[in-house]
């Protein structure tokens, strides 16, 4: 299973920038991707907007979705 370096190496290399690890779970939470976390909380920075497509095409590339 791929990891949050994994992702966002790939995304670093195929796209040119490097994911915040928040992005890259309140993109698992937007796709319905299970997280492994304590309680639920308020995303303090969620992943931009035009961002979100990359990060998806990288989970997709890892199996994720």
């Amino acid at each position: 299973m791929a990891t949050y370096k994994d992702i966002q190496e790939w995304v670093r290399s195929h796209c040119g920038f490097v994911p915040q690890t928040c992005w890259i779970g309140h993109c698992k939470e937007i796709n319905k991707i299970p997280l492994i976390r304590t309680p639920p909380k308020k995303r303090v920075k969620p992943c931009p907007s035009k961002k979100q497509p990359c990060i998806e095409r990288a989970f997709r590339h890892f199996r994720w979705m």
